[in-house]
């Protein structure tokens, strides 16, 4: 049997930047699975079109 996936997209201010939520997802993840060295992936895309158009939530769905 493979392995699970598990996946969240969230909607982001443009102004974040990958490095401070890399940072951000670091800590967490060292509070949630201390010792673990299989932490969790940060994965940014940006989306050329409004966050709530068709084509947004289409992008979020197919890299979900």
């Amino acid at each position: 049997m493979p392995p699970a996936q598990h996946s969240l997209t969230v909607r982001l201010p443009s102004a974040t930047t990958d490095a401070a939520l890399a940072a951000a997802l670091a800590a967490a993840a060292g509070l949630w699975w201390p010792g673990d060295h299989r932490r969790p992936r940060l994965w940014t895309e940006s989306v050329p079109a409004p966050a709530v158009s068709g084509t947004a939530a289409g992008r979020r769905a197919a890299e979900a």
